[in-house]
């Protein structure tokens, strides 16, 4: 199951004009952790020996977009972002077998942008007011997490929590015109729990939590992906 919590409306300059939607889909896993799960139960992921994953949680804290400074040079919208946020990626059951799952859509002014970006990071007080009532994003915030992961290690219940900050971007030319497009976060967590020879990272033990947050980092990976196959378009 996935949920989605939060602002997932951009906040518009005054006197934009609209008509196109872009949204933000999700995928977690790779293509073997997929071949791995095949008839299994859709309740966990298998991403390390003897470690399932059951559900993840992630604050997205700030959707960003920027015009391009040049194609849309001379206009009034020009040089001007278009924000969203935070709103939390709740991704459980079938939304962690590999497919792609739409998060969150939000209309945006047509023409052509020169970076979408992602931020990850804990709820600030100082957040949209709406945000701060949500009850998913409070319980992240009570926590001063920005991810947490629940799932099994060797039969054992564990919840790893983390404040981390991370950040993704899609920069180049990116068009949107009347109708939509689709920007798309990969999640790979088969990598979170393994370290730089192979062995497994215990989510249990803090003194390695610094390479789970670092591993974390390096498996996200956001891509324009028009049809929502899951790869990053030609």
């Amino acid at each position: 199951m996935k949920r989605i919590h939060g602002i997932a409306a951009l906040a518009l300059a005054a006197g934009c004009g609209g008509g196109s939607q872009l949204s933000m889909s999700t995928r977690v896993g790779t293509p073997v952790a997929q071949a791995t799960q095949a008839g299994t139960s859709p309740q966990a992921l298998t991403v390390s020996t003897g470690i399932d994953v059951s559900r993840i949680r992630i604050v997205i804290r700030e959707m960003e977009l920027d015009r391009s400074e040049s194609a849309d040079a001379g206009t009034p919208e020009a040089h001007e972002e278009f924000e969203a946020g935070p709103f939390l990626l709740d991704l459980s059951a079938a939304a962690l077998q590999g497919g792609v799952n739409q998060a969150v859509q939000a209309s945006v002014p047509s023409g052509t942008y020169s970076e979408v970006e992602f931020k990850i990071a804990q709820v600030h007080d100082n957040d949209h007011a709406s945000s701060l009532a949500d009850p998913a994003l409070q319980a992240m915030k009570s926590q001063s997490a920005s991810i947490i992961v629940d799932g099994t290690i060797s039969g054992a219940s564990f919840s790893f929590v983390s404040g981390l900050e991370a950040k993704q971007e899609y920069k180049g030319r990116f068009v949107i015109v009347s109708g939509s497009d689709n920007v798309t976060l990969n999640v790979d967590p088969t990598s979170w729990f393994v370290s730089a020879t192979g062995g497994t990272l215990d989510p249990r033990d803090v003194t390695v939590k610094s390479q789970i947050e670092s591993n974390i980092r390096a498996s996200l990976r956001l891509f324009k992906d028009h049809d929502r196959r899951g790869r990053a378009d030609p």
